[in-house]
């Protein structure tokens, strides 16, 4: 991987960190520095777009807030890429709280294969310090990530005033 190779500068690589291909997708953490990242901010819009809609969050969240919070460094961003085309993106932003910090799933949208995606994940922000991973989100989120050791530990009640 050209990312890989002695001499290149941060800012020139694409990504700063690259998962192996499993079941046709890898997992790319987008490098901010990135002379062209706002090209791969272009290709992420809509899929962050629709999970703000799907969560029923766009009228408090724009997909412009969460963009500005990975350019100037309060998130991450993630991208499936399946072949060259990117089919997904996942905004990560830290949890933090007095006695332990972990990350949060601020937006997921777009193709992913979790049980394959999470571990990586996991073991990435756990060599960077996290304690914990929070996915507030619909229920569906609890049936998909059940099975592979998360738990509900919290429900969101919202009333429009």
């Amino acid at each position: 991987m050209q990312m890989e190779l002695a001499g290149i500068r941060e800012a020139e690589k694409e990504y700063t960190f690259t998962t192996p291909v499993a079941l046709g997708l890898s997992y790319n953490r987008v490098n901010r520095e990135h002379p062209k990242v706002h090209h791969k901010i272009a290709d992420c819009v809509e899929f962050v777009r629709q999970s703000l809609i799907r969560g029923g969050n766009e009228e408090y969240i724009k997909p412009e807030f969460l963009f500005n919070k990975f350019l100037t460094g309060f998130s991450d961003m993630w991208v499936s890429v399946e072949g060259q085309s990117i089919v997904g993106c996942l905004l990560i932003g830290v949890a933090a709280y007095p006695e332990q910090t972990g990350i949060i799933s601020e937006s997921t949208g777009g193709k992913f294969h979790f049980e394959t995606m999470m571990p990586a994940l996991e073991d990435y922000y756990r060599k960077q310090g996290a304690k914990f991973v929070e996915i507030p989100g619909r229920k569906g989120w609890q049936r998909r990530f059940g099975t592979m050791g998360y738990k509900v530990k919290s429900v969101t009640i919202v009333k429009e005033l």
